[in-house]
């Protein structure tokens, strides 16, 4: 609570006071004189912090393959999204070869190796995103086909649509939700099938 008026404290309840900004000064009252409360100057324990931090947009595009598309691969500092809009591919990374269809997402850690190829029939629209981001298990989340349900692919056309508009802030947020959206199917489903994630 915000104290800004007089508050009355019932005996027997613990009670914490923090400064918002700095410092603040409280006066208290009472029928018989307080036990000493102390005194803390760093709050920091007490402030509310993300977990998961997106730091830093490196590249965000819309791609239309030819068929027959073929990348031959590469590792690089930063983590990468690849979502498939129309189409399908196969992604490979740690030798492992996971075909991902329609509506299908895979996170590459950073510095994982991984390519990407298409059967000679499919060509794909395919959205990427290279970023770097705090607070997520790599681990658990890289290199898994994750097929979106409807409200989190709708984090992407957005993303999308806020790039039309200049507006980093808007992606920062998106990509934000989008990565706790995963992160959250993951530890619920524990690497089990559901609307968002996948195998």
């Amino acid at each position: 609570f915000y104290l800004d008026k007089a508050v009355k404290l019932r005996a027997g309840i613990w009670f914490r006071l923090t400064a918002f900004g700095g410092k603040a000064s409280v006066q208290m009252g009472g029928v018989s004189m307080p036990q000493a409360l102390g005194q803390k100057v760093n709050d920091r324990d007490f402030a509310v912090r993300p977990k998961v931090r997106v730091e830093c947009l490196y590249t965000l595009f819309y791609q239309e393959k030819e068929a027959g598309f073929l990348f031959p691969g590469e590792a690089h500092p930063m983590a990468e999204i690849l979502y498939v809009d129309k189409g399908s591919l196969h992604s490979v990374a740690d030798g492992q070869d996971v075909l991902l269809e329609q509506g299908d997402l895979v996170l590459y850690a950073p510095e994982q190796w991984h390519m990407q190829y298409t059967d000679q029939d499919q060509a794909p629209c395919m959205v990427t995103i290279g970023f770097w981001a705090r607070g997520l298990d790599w681990k658990a989340l890289s290199n898994r086909r994750f097929h979106l349900d409807r409200e989190t692919a709708a984090y992407l056309r957005q993303i999308l649509a806020e790039q039309e508009r200049g507006n980093d802030d808007a992606i920062f947020s998106l990509l934000t939700l989008l990565l706790l959206r995963l992160q959250q199917t993951n530890d619920v489903a524990g690497n089990q099938s559901s609307p968002v994630s996948g195998e």
